[in-house]
């Protein structure tokens, strides 16, 4: 599994579009927090991206003024081992393709939400099965698909208490961001996308 993160690390970044996908990525979070009335003001804000891979969203958050913190699967087991940093000291966590390579996602979220400080965002991203359909599987490494439904139980059940979930959408107004279950059928008309969810907790 590491080869396989480790060769898919090189290509990234390798890729000259990296920055302003980053760029386009962390402009939709604060969209989508804003729908939600959280703040998206990242100056002094610790953010931290876990399974953050070749750390492409560092430069598009720390000009914004944020405090990154990237921990990957080298540094720590997310699937089975305490994230080193203390309870309530994060003001984000960002977790972008990673709760489908592991089959039980209880340890991550509850370490997810004991670093988080109250009344902030965990804001995840997944492929949603009835896009990817049986392409889910081209990924060696994945485990555990998901469902809008299913990943929406599974974060009630530990302890998320806001959930909100639509399409992959890039860069769009802040009525894009709303929990609709319409918006995924807009989405195949509009957008065309291969299908992954956005999750601003």
């Amino acid at each position: 599994t590491k080869s396989y993160f480790d060769l898919r690390n090189k290509q990234l970044a390798e890729d000259s579009e990296r920055s302003n996908l980053a760029n386009r990525e962390v402009e939709t979070m604060c969209t989508a927090f804003e729908e939600h009335g959280i703040v998206t003001d990242l100056r002094g804000k610790c953010v931290v991206d876990l399974a953050s891979g070749d750390q492409y969203l560092k430069g598009a958050i720390t000009e914004r003024g944020g405090h990154y913190h990237g921990i990957d699967i080298a540094q720590c087991d997310l699937s089975s081992e305490k994230i080193p940093l203390e309870d309530n000291s994060a003001d984000l966590c960002i977790s972008m393709a990673f709760i489908e390579h592991i089959l039980d996602p209880g340890h991550f979220l509850q370490e997810c939400s004991r670093i988080l400080k109250e009344g902030c965002a965990l804001w995840l991203e997944t492929p949603n099965i009835h896009r990817t359909n049986t392409t889910f599987w081209d990924d060696p490494t994945h485990i555990h698909p998901y469902t809008p439904q299913s990943l929406r139980i599974v974060l009630e059940l530990h302890g998320f208490e806001v959930v909100t979930i639509t399409p992959n959408y890039r860069c769009k107004t802040k009525n894009y961001y709303k929990d609709d279950t319409s918006n995924f059928w807009k989405s195949r008309i509009h957008m065309r996308l291969a299908g992954t969810s956005r999750l601003p907790v």
